[in-house]
């Protein structure tokens, strides 16, 4: 066989191996794609119902205050709470928008980049979503007592009541902190009560803070 055609044949199995390298490239970049969409759009369906839900809760409260409002006391407790189902819904809305900007047809990498920013700020929105709950109890008892049975807790059981029920919120958020920090972290990684400590603590929050950062760095290094 004279040297030239062994060079065609060569350069036709260079071609041949090449393409069988890109083909399966394509076919990892697929699986673990898809079990990326997958798992997205699981969490996309969630934050929609979580909306449709948060629009209900802004709609039912605001309808509340209209009701409420020369009663002062009442109707600031109902804002704190409007307060706090708007802020969870923006956070809702950032993170479906985030989810929206996600293109898979981009590189591996930069949708890596794009999920870990997502992973940040769920992480944010559940870390303030949890430290505000508890403080949350106040406002929610006098709307509730006020709304469904008609009694004002205020006149009912003085500004004592409503002392108490702040201390016991703040008591409950401090107790939460010290436990998630001192105890969190002997959880199984899996478990819900882990997940919930470590919003809390901020812990998730710094670790896909961190997770970006390295992302980031690694990318303006190469």
């Amino acid at each position: 066989m004279a040297s030239d055609d062994l060079q065609a044949l060569w350069r036709r199995h260079d071609d041949e191996l090449a393409s069988v390298v890109r083909f399966n490239a394509v076919l990892v970049r697929r699986a673990s794609l898809g079990a990326t969409q997958t798992a997205l759009g699981r969490l996309a369906i969630a934050l929609r119902l979580e909306l449709v839900l948060d629009a209900l809760a802004i709609f039912v409260i605001g309808g509340f205050e209209a009701d409420h409002v020369r009663e002062p006391a009442v109707l600031a407790a109902a804002v704190t709470l409007h307060v706090y189902a708007v802020a969870i819904t923006i956070a809702v809305v950032a993170q479906l928008v985030a989810l929206a900007r996600i293109d898979y047809d981009e590189p591996v990498f930069t949708i890596a980049r794009t999920v870990d920013r997502l992973r940040l700020l769920r992480a944010r929105a559940a870390m303030w979503t949890l430290l505000f709950a508890p403080l949350m109890w106040p406002p929610l008892a006098i709307v509730g007592l006020r709304g469904f049975f008609g009694i004002d807790a205020l006149a009912a059981f003085g500004l004592p009541w409503l002392a108490a029920n702040v201390a016991f919120g703040v008591a409950v958020l401090a107790g939460a902190l010290v436990v998630a920090r001192r105890y969190g972290k002997n959880l199984p990684p899996s478990s819900p009560v882990r997940r919930a400590f470590d919003s809390m603590s901020g812990s998730a929050a710094r670790s896909a803070a961190a997770s970006l950062d390295t992302l980031v760095r690694y990318e303006t290094e190469t």
